[in-house]
């Protein structure tokens, strides 16, 4: 197993790009740029993705952004996506966001402080806020234009879906407060009728499921559907 220092995350060793992102561009060569490294290391291994949260948006955009002769995945397993943000928003709020992030797009600004003041439960016992206390690398405030492209993304996340050939499963927790079953039942329609794809609900778990209380679960599932993988 391998993990990417997310370019504009928590452990970017660039202080000054930490909770920003200039071009998405960056994001999905970088993915691409790593994948080519591991193959690498390990020619005849299947090279799966995994995407969480906002690394959903980043997997399938990078897939469906491929150029020729770029480096895709066997397999990936979306975790969590983030489907309908815009949903989320009043109107007035992401018409504020966008137009401010022309003026200001480094503004950095929390999630909490656009959520109208409910709690943003990520965890059976967790919320949000309760992720800077647990997690050296959590950014507590991202810019405007971060936000703004991730929006993007998630709004047009059926279009790397419809794109898809490589098996796919999906994981989602019933409670997640970015993504409603019924948003996370149409994306995973959206992948093409003949792709390897599988969907897994877990009613009662919320947005961060590797952290949750049915983790274990979920992780048995993973490995189920790893050994599957033809």
């Amino acid at each position: 197993m391998y993990a990417a220092e997310t370019r504009g995350q928590g452990m970017d060793p660039k202080l000054c790009r930490r909770g920003d992102i200039c071009h998405v561009d960056d994001w999905y060569k970088d993915l691409h740029t790593f994948t080519c490294l591991v193959r690498k290391v390990h020619p005849k291994a299947k090279i799966v993705w995994f995407g969480e949260s906002m690394g959903s948006l980043i997997a399938m955009h990078s897939y469906g952004q491929a150029a020729p002769g770029a480096q895709k995945p066997d397999a990936m397993i979306i975790s969590s996506p983030i489907v309908d943000v815009h949903g989320k928003l009043q109107p007035w709020k992401y018409t504020m966001i966008r137009t401010t992030s022309l003026l200001f797009p480094t503004l950095k600004v929390s999630l909490e402080s656009l959520s109208d003041g409910q709690s943003l439960m990520v965890t059976q016992d967790d919320i949000h806020e309760d992720q800077v206390l647990k997690n050296q690398w959590y950014i507590k405030r991202h810019t405007l234009r971060l936000l703004l492209k991730l929006g993007n993304m998630s709004a047009s996340l059926s279009r790397p879906a419809a794109a898809v050939a490589c098996p796919v499963l999906v994981l989602h927790g019933g409670k997640d407060i970015f993504t409603s079953d019924s948003s996370a039942r149409e994306f995973y329609a959206g992948f093409p009728k003949g792709t390897d794809k599988q969907l897994k609900i877990y009613p009662s778990s919320y947005h961060l499921l590797m952290y949750d209380h049915d983790r274990d679960k979920i992780f048995a599932d993973i490995s189920e559907w790893l050994k599957q993988l033809k």
